[in-house]
């Protein structure tokens, strides 16, 4: 029984080796431009989601939304944690979505 093989075998499985890394290589690329896109969406929620923390999601179109959003800000107000970027985002949510 002869288990050597060919120069021709041998290549054809590089060849398929390639093609699989490339596969793999453009797929993880393709997850990474995704991922990219979410974090520039909403980059406090993935912050969120890296830190395995639970939280809330309350869409603009929820009748709640701005009361949930008026008392974030009056909390982080009172932390000294909300920023002038912070309240420039929220009255723009207030203008826009009267």
């Amino acid at each position: 029984m002869n288990t050597l093989m060919t120069l021709e075998e041998v290549n054809k499985i590089i060849r398929a080796l390639l093609k699989d890394r490339d596969d793999l290589i453009f797929q993880r690329d393709a997850l990474q431009k995704k991922l990219d896109k979410a974090k520039n969406f909403h980059p406090r929620a993935m912050k969120l989601i890296e830190k395995k923390k639970d939280f809330l999601v309350v869409a603009c179109d929820e009748p709640y939304y701005k009361e949930v959003y008026s008392a974030i800000r009056n909390v982080e107000i009172m932390k000294g944690t909300w920023t002038t970027e912070d309240e420039s985002k929220y009255e723009d949510v207030f203008r826009n979505n009267t």
